[in-house]
C-alpha cells in the first residue's frame, strides 16, 4: 500500500514536470467599436502571425499575413472613426461633451498630468513636490529674459521704415447698420 502511494506520487510529479499548461488568450472587448466580426478577424490575424513565425521563409504566407494585418488595421480605424463620429454628432450642441469625446478618442486622459523635472544649477526639481518652485523659476527666467536684449546692438537700420505704398480706407457706418450686420450673423459659426 505504501509502495503504491509512492509510485502514484512520483508519477504525478513526473507528469507535472513534463507537461505544459497553456490557457487560451481571450480578446477582451474593451473598446465599444470592436464588434464580434472584428474580434474574429483579430483571431485570424493572430493565427496567421503564429504561422509566419513557424514558417519564417514562406514568403507567400508572410505576404498574406501583412495584407490581412494592414486591411484589419484599416477596418479597426474606420470603425473607431465611425463610432466617435456618431458620438460627436449626437452631442453637437454640447461643447464640453464634444471635448470629452475628443479626449477619449485620442487617449488623452489629463486627470494625471505628466510629471515635470526641471534641472537648474545641477539641482533637479520635480512637479509633484516643487510645483511652485518650478513656476517661480520659469517666471523669473522669462522676466529677466528682456534684460539681455539691452546688450545687443541696435538693428533699427535693418528694418524697412518706409510708409507702405498701398492704403486702406474704412468708411464710417451708423449704429443701425452695425446692429443689422450683427443680427444677421450666424451664431453657430465663426465670421
Amino acid at each position: 500500500n505504501l509502495n503504491i502511494n509512492v509510485l502514484t506520487a512520483s508519477l504525478q510529479n513526473l507528469i507535472k514536470q513534463s507537461t505544459i499548461t497553456k490557457t487560451n488568450k481571450s480578446i477582451k472587448r474593451n473598446n465599444p467599436w470592436i464588434q464580434s466580426g472584428i474580434i474574429n478577424a483579430i483571431k485570424k490575424r493572430d493565427k496567421l502571425h503564429k504561422q509566419t513565425r513557424q514558417e519564417p521563409f514562406n514568403t507567400l504566407l508572410k505576404k498574406k499575413y501583412k495584407q490581412y494585418r494592414n486591411k484589419l488595421t484599416e477596418i479597426i480605424t474606420k470603425a473607431k472613426h465611425a463610432y466617435f463620429g456618431e458620438k460627436v454628432k449626437n452631442s453637437s450642441n454640447n461643447p464640453k461633451k464634444i471635448w470629452s469625446i475628443i479626449k477619449q478618442a485620442t487617449n488623452q486622459n489629463m486627470s494625471n498630468p505628466p510629471e515635470i523635472h526641471l534641472k537648474i544649477n545641477n539641482i533637479i526639481y520635480d512637479s509633484k513636490t516643487n510645483a511652485s518652485i518650478i513656476a517661480n523659476k520659469l517666471n523669473n527666467y522669462f522676466l529677466t529674459m528682456g534684460d539681455h536684449d539691452d546688450n545687443r546692438p541696435n538693428k533699427k537700420n535693418e528694418y524697412n521704415t518706409n510708409n507702405p505704398s498701398c492704403s486702406l480706407y474704412l468708411r464710417k457706418i451708423t449704429k443701425t447698420e452695425l446692429c443689422k450686420i450683427i443680427t444677421n450673423m450666424n451664431n453657430d459659426s465663426a465670421p
